[in-house]
């Protein structure tokens, strides 16, 4: 059995859920895990993991049509370079995404902004997109625990034959 996947049209539309935040949510540059917590604070499943959302970005947001990518970290080497995303047709201004982040935090008493709960689900533009991305969500989950059920099985059965 293979590992299973989300079809790139899921990962395609779960990037474009960004573009539906606030504006003032969109003009943040978040790391993959502030992302992701965006996103299900949103209305998105929680089941959606930070290495689905990195699959997504990397497959599914080719030449950086949903998301822009910055690295940060200050000089501090590339061991310490963090990836920082935000919606893509914001302009790239100068200044690194940790210098945008600290007067935002300031701003908001050393607090990321959220998004309102499940505003994906009262958004007028969101169609039934939230519904075919949570679903695909709860079936890769069941999928992913199957997988991870038989790769036991198959571990049980040659550590017998050894």
């Amino acid at each position: 059995m293979k590992p299973p996947k989300l079809k790139v049209d899921i990962n395609k539309a779960l990037l474009s859920l960004c573009g539906l935040l606030p504006q003032e949510i969109k003009e943040i540059w978040f790391s993959v895990d502030e992302l992701r917590d965006v996103l299900v604070t949103g209305g998105v499943h929680i089941s959606l993991s930070s290495e689905l959302l990195v699959t997504a970005l990397t497959r599914a947001n080719k030449s950086g049509v949903f998301m822009q990518k910055r690295t940060d970290g200050h000089g501090s080497g590339q061991g310490n370079m963090l990836s920082f995303y935000r919606h893509a047709s914001l302009q790239h201004e100068a200044g690194a995404p940790l210098d945008q982040r600290t007067k935002v935090l300031s701003r908001y008493s050393n607090r990321l902004p959220t998004p309102p709960r499940n505003c994906f689900k009262i958004h007028p533009d969101i169609g039934d997109k939230l519904d075919k991305i949570n679903a695909a969500l709860l079936q890769y989950n069941e999928d992913n625990n199957k997988y991870e059920k038989e790769l036991k099985k198959a571990e049980k059965e040659l550590k017998k034959q050894s």
